[in-house]
């Protein structure tokens, strides 16, 4: 993979071709959660977390907290809510809108739009 500085911006490619935004979105839910894990425990007092998937295929924020995920965690609530709002707005303009989805990224993408950022003692 690399990038091209283009007067659009900087997009990555694969083989030629330009890499969807929701191939992109794919591999940021999945490499977001890895570099969260790899953080220390006392690294934040704020966590961005998405609620679990009903069987219906949608998230279910009836849940209690405590069985949310946890994305990543930031050391302040600013930070976290700013990330937040940029992953929502990201997820909006690719996905309009959405509240289920049919594959793994559009179940995840469900999820992140239905997200919270919580103080760490809130979800033990």
């Amino acid at each position: 993979m690399h990038f091209d500085n283009s007067s659009v911006g900087i997009l990555p490619y694969v083989r030629g071709s330009i890499v969807s935004g929701r191939y992109m979105l794919a591999i940021a839910l999945i490499v977001v959660p890895g570099c969260a894990s790899q953080q220390s425990a006392t690294s934040g007092d704020w966590l961005m977390i998405v609620p679990p998937v009903a069987s219906s295929g949608t998230p279910d924020a009836s849940e209690p907290l405590p069985k949310w995920q946890t994305i990543v965690t930031f050391s302040s609530q600013v930070d976290c809510t700013t990330s937040l709002n940029q992953q929502k707005f990201n997820l909006q303009t690719w996905y309009g809108p959405i509240n289920s989805g049919q594959n793994g990224p559009q179940v995840m993408a469900a999820r992140v739009l239905n997200g919270q950022c919580v103080l760490k003692d809130q979800v033990q």
